[in-house]
């Protein structure tokens, strides 16, 4: 046998070992309308800011909309088991942050509610989930305008992603 033949042989071997073993995924890759399930850590500048690892995990369609563009199409391709990080930019997050989505909110409530406002100050809305900066208080209108923003617009996301299942 030559040395040639020898390595054929063995790279064969090695190949149906590996094969045998499950060690290669054939699992299908997650597509666009799979309801799948997922494990995530989200990061933001370093700091763990939101975690499903060990608990429940998240459920979604993929392609829905229920999910930031960043995350759904991070998860698109991926396998059964399979973790990976991704960095999410803020237009395929939580957009970026920006003065001219403003709302008017009442100034007497907002007072009644958090106390004496003031011009720049920032307010949380839903749970913490909008921010509402103050851009200008009229106190013969009763008025404050604010802009408002989701609390991580403007943020590169960092995701650490583990595919739990696909399909229901």
């Amino acid at each position: 046998m030559t040395k040639k033949t020898a390595a054929v042989i063995l790279l064969l071997i090695t190949a149906a070992v590996i094969f045998s073993a499950g060690c290669v995924n054939d699992a299908p890759a997650a597509k666009d309308g799979d309801h799948v399930s997922v494990y995530y850590t989200l990061s933001v500048d370093g700091i763990v800011q939101e975690s499903n690892v060990g608990k429940t995990p998240l459920e979604f369609t993929l392609g829905s909309g229920a999910m930031i563009k960043g995350f759904n199409d991070g998860v698109i391709g991926m396998k059964t088991g399979e973790t990976k990080t991704i960095t999410v930019s803020p237009e395929d997050g939580y957009g970026v942050y920006t003065r001219e989505k403003t709302n008017e909110f009442p100034l007497s409530e907002v007072e009644a509610a958090v106390g004496s406002v003031e011009v720049g100050q920032i307010l949380y809305l839903n749970g913490g989930q909008l921010t509402a900066e103050i851009l200008t208080i009229n106190k013969e209108k009763d008025l404050l305008e604010a802009a408002v923003n989701h609390h991580m617009a403007g943020k590169t996301l960092v995701f650490e992603i583990t595919l739990d299942k696909i399909g229901n």
